[in-house]
């Protein structure tokens, strides 16, 4: 044997080869809804939305009416998948674990459905139609994913019929700002005389109405910017700030429609006033949220929030 060999060190000669293993772990399951549903999940889909037929078929006729106040809920379902859409990023890693609640969320949610139907109480049926898509996400991916989704689940209550006479109890009041505030616009163009909801003026009388109240307006400009406010990065105070501005905002505007309706009118006959009328109220909006936009863009609350995946 070679002697250079008998004085090499033993670390040298056949030394077995170390390796240092790392240890794995099982990554958490990722959620992504629309890949993970089975067939059974859209079994339970098919079955849910036949259920909730009638519901809508209820509620169509209340959001079409003409000048329904809450006709911009035939939107709220579809910008609430279209959120949750958005918020996609935010259930990478987040656990599925099926959960006990939610189930009975669900089953109360169905009952509740079923009895709104049965006495034909839209505003029952649209706290069950709620309740069981809660009880849906709940029952199926579990309380982590339904907290992770927490602003489109809770969006859906604003799709929810209100009662008439809740509607009466807002309607009323604002009407009452609507004349005042219209009337007093109206005063340096001539003899203004107000007598009830009814604004005299010297060639046209303008009567403001119920949906001339502002509920028209304020309901949908609260709606638009809370859900403006959720997808931009803003502290806290500016996102309640904004918020709280669509109510002033909302009865500015309305008044400004109010006194063009009745100006149109005055100078130049009541089928002019109408029209001004009948299509002022989707311009109305638009202005409303446009000055909305503007105090945000002043607030520096324009920036999309990191959660928020387009």
């Amino acid at each position: 044997m070679d002697m250079d060999t008998l004085n090499a060190p033993l670390s040298s000669v056949d030394a077995p080869e170390t390796r240092q293993e790392i240890p794995t772990t099982k990554a958490p399951p990722e959620v992504a809804l629309w890949k993970r549903l089975k067939p059974i999940d859209w079994a339970i889909l098919g079955v849910f939305a036949l259920m909730c037929v009638p519901f809508f078929q209820g509620v169509w006729t209340i959001w079409t009416a003409e000048e329904a106040p809450q006709s911009y809920a035939l939107l709220i379902l579809p910008a609430a998948l279209f959120m949750a859409w958005m918020l996609r990023g935010r259930l990478e890693g987040v656990p599925v674990r099926g959960s006990l609640g939610g189930q009975v969320v669900l089953a109360v949610g169905i009952g509740l459905l079923f009895f709104g139907t049965l006495m034909n109480t839209v505003t029952i049926s649209g706290v069950g139609f709620v309740l069981a898509i809660v009880g849906l996400v709940l029952g199926r991916y579990g309380a982590s994913v339904a907290r992770t989704l927490w602003f489109p689940l809770a969006f859906l209550t604003t799709m929810i019929p209100l009662p008439h006479e809740l509607l009466n109890v807002i309607t009323f009041p604002l009407q009452g700002i609507s004349v005042k505030w219209a009337a007093l616009l109206l005063q340096p163009l001539g003899d203004i005389t107000v007598q009830g909801t009814r604004i005299h003026m010297a060639n046209y009388t303008l009567d403001v109405v119920a949906p001339c109240s502002g509920l028209t307006i304020v309901l949908p400009l609260f709606i638009l910017t809370t859900y403006y406010m959720y997808i931009v990065a803003a502290p806290v105070w500016k996102k309640i700030l904004m918020v709280a501005l669509t109510l002033p905002i909302s009865m500015v505007v309305n008044a400004f429609r109010v006194a063009i309706t009745g100006l149109a009118g005055d100078m130049y006959g009541h089928k002019a006033g109408e029209a001004v009328h009948d299509y002022g109220g989707l311009v109305t909006v638009m202005v409303g949220f446009a000055v909305l936009y503007f105090i945000a863009q002043e607030l520096k609350c324009h920036r999309l929030s990191d959660e928020i995946t387009l």
